[in-house]
């Protein structure tokens, strides 16, 4: 694989990750001002490969997101959701940047005090 392919799929990566990180601190912010994590429906309703898809934070896709106050700058090639079950919340991206058929998940789980966990939505089942 050419360099500049490598280089522009590392960067489209590096989305999901940073927009895990911003769901988690907004998650964390939400709880601590009322008391519980938000689930949200996954957004975009599908992800688009190769091509980014506009975030839809509003209605059944993204539903949850709107409540937290979160969205992504731009158009997103990761489909994100949040599962909560008590004090447990999974949030997920899958996409499949290189359209090879083959999808890559990036997760973050967040377990409860007994240690107890949720699956996401969208395939994270656990911390890689």
């Amino acid at each position: 694989m050419p360099f500049g392919c490598r280089f522009q799929l590392r960067a489209r990566s590096s989305e999901a990750k940073t927009n895990l990180s911003a769901i988690r601190t907004t998650e964390h912010s939400y709880r601590a001002e009322f008391g519980h994590y938000v689930a949200a429906s996954p957004s975009p309703p599908t992800f688009g490969g190769t091509r980014p898809q506009p975030f839809a934070d509003m209605g059944p896709a993204g539903a949850g997101f709107d409540t937290v106050g979160w969205k992504p700058e731009g158009l997103v090639y990761f489909q994100y959701a949040v599962v909560v079950a008590g004090e447990a919340y999974t949030a997920d991206a899958v996409g499949d940047i290189d359209g090879d058929g083959i999808l890559q998940h990036w997760g973050f789980l967040h377990p409860d005090a007994t240690g107890a966990s949720v699956a996401g939505a969208l395939g994270c089942a656990g911390v890689w």
